[in-house]
């Protein structure tokens, strides 16, 4: 049974998982460990000899991707079960790291990505594997949003986001859109990526990517992601021999084209926001602690978030080379 829980990094994340144990679950005992943020009271741990003698059941890993190796281990050799907030990390390098790891031991280890928790996406998954708009010739994933924008209160320039060094930039910030393309249109064989930085921002990353990513299934997938406009968008376009579906993640809508009826017509479904998601992906996560039964779950296994991140690194060598690159 999840006593005792872990929250590792008190940044935007990790204060949101604060108060959502504190909430959701008071019997919990909570601690956070952040070489950031620390406070004396009785929640803050100082270093890892007082996580080894807390002993987590269950940890959550909310602290920069590119420096989290070294925390991930010592909860691994704990036998502590770990949630971790995408990506699991900045380099494929190190996803072979905890792999490697975490088969020694009997833990579960899940990333979230919570949109796969959103509704929305849900019933839009659901509706291309029910072949409402058969085969699919190509599909088009949109998201934007200007990065000094995004938090308020926050400096961007201060964030995971901005920083090369923390795991920042818009592929590895942006993931979200790569887990769930390959969630819906499944295995994808080759990618041509051209990122840059191409805006104002005070970053060291890149703020724009042009993916075209290639399925054995002969459908092309195109995914465009940004750190710049003053407009928000988050949205995904399918065309179909049938008809083509639209996703509006802002707008919490799905719509379908109709070939025959030449209209789109709004699809009825069970609403939710993005701010549910992020209770259902915990209570999800203890459930699988507490029953083990991995089958019944939404969260992402370690494997596919490893091949996500693969794809990230795939998708910067095709940059750097301005080559198409094969995904492995």
């Amino acid at each position: 049974m999840i006593k005792k829980v872990l929250i590792v990094g008190y940044g935007v994340a990790g204060k949101r998982y604060f108060n959502i144990v504190k909430k959701n679950f008071p019997n919990i005992n909570l601690k956070i460990l952040s070489f950031i943020s620390y406070s004396k009271n009785k929640n803050f741990l100082k270093n890892f000899s007082e996580i080894k003698v807390f002993r987590p059941d269950l940890s959550i890993i909310c602290n920069p991707s590119s420096i989290r190796i070294k925390i991930i281990k010592l909860l691994i050799e704990l036998n502590s079960h770990l949630l971790i907030e995408k990506p699991l990390t900045s380099s494929y390098k190190e996803a072979k790291k905890i792999i490697k790891l975490s088969n020694k031991k009997k833990i579960i280890l899940k990333v979230g990505y919570n949109l796969r928790f959103l509704n929305s996406l849900k019933i839009f998954r659901k509706i291309i594997f029910s072949k409402l708009i058969g085969k699919i010739y190509l599909a088009d994933i949109i998201v934007g949003h200007n990065l000094s924008k995004w938090r308020k209160n926050i400096d961007y320039r201060n964030t995971v986001s901005a920083k090369k060094k923390l795991g920042g930039g818009v592929l590895l910030e942006l993931s979200h859109e790569f887990d769930y393309a390959f969630w819906i249109f499944g295995k994808f064989t080759k990618v041509f990526c051209i990122n840059s930085k191409i805006s104002n921002l005070k970053i060291d990353v890149e703020d724009n990517a042009q993916i075209i990513i290639f399925s054995k299934k002969k459908h092309t997938l195109r995914i465009n992601l940004d750190f710049c406009r003053s407009d928000k968008i988050r949205t995904c376009y399918v065309a179909g021999k049938n008809g083509s579906l639209f996703w509006d993640c802002l707008k919490n809508k799905v719509k379908f084209f109709n070939n025959e009826r030449k209209k789109w017509i709004d699809i009825k479904f069970k609403k939710n926001n993005i701010k549910d998601t992020y209770l259902l992906q915990l209570r999800d996560m203890i459930k699988l602690c507490n029953s083990r039964n991995h089958n019944k779950s939404n969260l992402v296994d370690l494997n596919s978030a490893a091949k996500t991140v693969k794809f990230i690194d795939c998708a910067r060598h095709s940059s750097e080379s301005l080559k198409v690159k094969n995904i492995k």
